[in-house]
């Protein structure tokens, strides 16, 4: 890149004068039309050709002949770069936290309440108004009602064009997805931005010891009796962040006390510990405090602070902090993870497992809601048998456009390899049948085999935490119109078990539905019940032996920290409280195989909302010929 001139009034003379590197410049000088994305990404607006960037300012006062005149600063590679970094997330996060060195941008949300500065949205909404690319989007990516299960997805078309999803993972309460989701997708845009400007990935980071071979350095010890800090606690602290000035000699532990330069001191900042709001090494040495001590170690950082750029070149600054208080939050507020994996995929791993042992070709998912257990299905390595995946649930909106059920299919279709074939659900190339009914089979009348038409003799029926919303007249159809009259080979049925609720409740995994028997709450605000493991065993058993079917019981899942759960007072007489989630398996008794009807036939009472054969181009929609997907 050449040097590049500019002008500026000297009287009535104008003369060229060289400005140093650097200036703006394109990526594409084929001609002046070209885009210069750097231009665009600094100013919100589409630039193109050249730009010359420079520092400036007018005079206070007027020439003698009237002029005014314009003195002209060299615009430096710092200057570019932090302008250039100047509206990326975390720096704009940063400045409004006045704490541009030790405050970071966490990758998640566990506190929406204890959040300091401006909430994820409005940082995700403040980009998309900078750079005019449109409102983000945000949309419900799951309807699950188990504890830290409920997932949102925020999108929004970065400045080159491109779509970008960003994803809460499991949360406690919708707030905590909608936050988390643009929280996720503030962190993909930096990571474009950065690409796009070409900038390279980034620092590592990273804590550095200190020449004595100890990385924090104890000043005020603090009180012997204060609880030790761990991860999740709320602290309060004091820092200061400095440097010795240049040509003053000793070593780190006397800083403070030779003049030092104050790069950052706050007083009264809170943060939660091991939530990733703050460096690591601000994190690492308060772990080493006691309430009232005061410690200090060593950290490498630019002097411009927050450089998501990677552009500025480190230096060792003191990092001095005094701990003022420290308290463990409430658990009922946080955005913890309960379970790993999380509850909802064990438990439809685990029914899809059960599903596919006796190798069915045609399977009913009752209830099936966004399409979980069908996703499940779709990707599971034993899925070759099945030609049939039919879904019934009560509420249409989620069977419109089952997303769930479309992606699976299409990483089918791309493992597979075949491009734009169709999906076969067999070795012999049989092709798959995928159907979505919006309807209430647990009804009086669905006891009569006729009334389920093209149903009648499926191998497999799952009700999948199902029957807890279910009231009494449906409840008491379960066994009359599944077991008795639809008569599948296999059954599998799952529910939450009210005793681990206070292994919950001590977790702070409890969303709060409706009192249960003894007055706390149950899991969902639509849950009408929740079944100890008896209640369970004595509804399941009857069940097998009205209608000729052996059934077994098994649990499913439990929380990380349920052994620590367990150590409170409530549990000191009984800690057998089995799992988070109860699954019957039913299995009907030898008898003749009911006949097959013509697939064209419907069921009586409900309505075909959604069906493969006539979404097959859609469904193929985003996948590539040569079996790769596509972001549209």
């Amino acid at each position: 890149m050449c040097a590049s001139t500019s002008w500026c009034t000297q009287g009535r003379r104008a003369q060229l004068a060289e400005v140093k590197e650097p200036t703006m410049w394109s990526l594409h000088l084929e001609s002046p039309q070209d885009l210069n994305i750097r231009a665009s990404w600094l100013v919100g607006t589409t630039v193109h050709g050249p730009v010359l960037l420079t520092l400036c300012r007018p005079s206070p006062t007027k020439s003698k002949n009237g002029q005014i005149w314009m003195k002209w600063r060299d615009y430096t590679l710092q200057n570019f770069w932090l302008g250039m970094s100047w509206n990326c997330p975390e720096v704009v996060h940063t400045r409004m936290q006045m704490s541009r060195t030790i405050a970071k941008l966490p990758h998640a949300l566990r506190n929406v309440k204890k959040w300091r500065g401006a909430s994820p949205t409005s940082l995700l909404e403040g980009y998309c108004t900078h750079m005019k690319v449109g409102k983000p989007v945000y949309k419900c990516s799951s309807a699950d009602d188990d504890p830290g299960q409920v997932e949102w997805v925020a999108s929004v078309t970065s400045p080159t064009g491109k779509s970008l999803e960003g994803a809460s993972g499991p949360c406690i309460n919708e707030e905590c997805a909608r936050q988390n989701a643009a929280l996720r997708l503030l962190h993909l845009l930096q990571s474009a931005i950065v690409e796009v400007l070409g900038c390279g990935t980034g620092k590592q980071g990273g804590i550095k010891k200190d020449s004595g071979n100890s990385a924090v350095h104890i000043v005020v010890k603090g009180g012997d009796d204060s609880p030790a800090v761990v991860p999740g606690m709320e602290v309060e602290v004091s820092y200061c962040l400095s440097t010795k000035p240049q040509g003053t000699e000793g070593t780190e532990s006397s800083a403070g006390e030779n003049g030092e330069v104050i790069i950052e001191f706050q007083q009264g900042f809170k943060f939660e510990v091991g939530s990733g709001v703050v460096c690591e090494e601000m994190d690492y040495l308060v772990k080493h405090l006691q309430f009232g001590g005061r410690g200090r170690m060593r950290k490498d950082s630019s002097l411009e602070g927050t450089d998501p750029l990677n552009k500025f070149e480190s230096v060792p600054l003191t990092l001095e902090v005094e701990l003022l208080a420290a308290k463990v939050p409430n658990g009922e507020s946080q955005q913890v993870k309960i379970f790993s994996p999380p509850l909802g995929q064990q438990r439809y791993s685990r029914a899809a497992d059960c599903l596919l042992q006796i190798q069915p070709t045609r399977l009913l998912d009752l209830g099936c809601g966004e399409g979980r257990l069908l996703e499940t299905l779709l990707g599971h390595a034993q899925f070759g048998t099945v030609r049939q995946l039919v879904g019934i649930d009560v509420s249409k909106d989620k069977l419109r456009s089952p997303a769930r059920v479309k992606k699976a299919l299409r990483e089918m279709q791309m493992n597979d390899g075949s491009g734009e074939a169709e999906v076969s659900g067999d070795q012999n190339g049989s092709q798959l049948d995928v159907k979505l009914f919006f309807g209430n089979v647990l009804q009086p009348g669905m006891s009569d085999p006729e009334t389920w038409g093209a149903l009648l003799g499926i191998d497999a029926v799952a009700m999948i935490e199902v029957v807890e919303h279910l009231d009494t007249e449906p409840l008491r159809c379960v066994g009359s119109a599944i077991l008795g009259s639809l008569k599948p080979r296999l059954f599998v049925a799952s529910t939450p078990n009210w005793e681990y609720n206070a292994v919950l409740r001590e977790l702070g995994g409890c969303q709060g539905g409706p009192p249960g028997r003894d007055g706390t709450p149950m899991r969902c605000s639509d849950h009408r019940f929740e079944w100890t493991r008896a209640e369970f065993e004595d509804w399941g058993q009857k069940l097998a032996d009205q209608f000729g079917y052996s059934v077994t019981f098994e649990g499913i899942g439990h929380a990380i920290n349920e052994a620590e759960a367990l150590q409170v007072e409530e549990f000191q007489q009984t800690q057998d409280v089995g799992s988070a989630s109860q699954m019957a398996v039913f299995i009907r008794g030898a008898e003749k195989s009911v006949p097959l009807h013509d697939v064209s036939e419907p069921c009586q009472g409900l309505e075909l909302v959604w069906d493969l054969q006539e979404h097959r181009s859609e469904v193929w929609d985003a996948v590539g010929v040569d079996g790769t997907s596509e972001v549209r």
